[in-house]
């Protein structure tokens, strides 16, 4: 299963990259991407598993994006990372379906 992580900041995507065991996991990280833009030019000739994604970013946000990929048919299980914990946000990444919503 690949994984791709979306954050505009870059010391966020490379903890990640680097802190989690992706083989462990049986999993593939395949991209880091800094704003949405970057995600769609990635999802028009490529796939992915599952998505790490940060709400808010620069341009297109986390939710728009994931909206975005929902109305192409792209049912990519989504974990919201943010460090904003209110409640309009997370009523929304529910109501995308999100797999999981984790505090930065």
């Amino acid at each position: 299963m690949k994984v791709i992580i979306a954050d505009d900041e870059v010391h966020i995507c490379s903890l990640i990259k680097y802190l989690v065991a992706w083989d462990e996991l049986g999993l593939t990280f395949s991209g880091m991407f800094y704003c949405g833009e970057e995600v769609w030019e990635y999802l028009q000739h490529d796939t992915a598993d599952i998505l790490i994604c940060d709400i808010e970013m620069p341009g297109e946000s986390g939710l728009e994006l994931v909206s975005w990929m929902q109305v192409r048919g792209m049912e990519i299980p989504t974990i919201f990372e943010t460090c904003h914990a209110e409640f309009p946000f997370m009523r929304q990444a529910i109501k995308l379906q999100c797999f999981d919503y984790i505090l930065k």
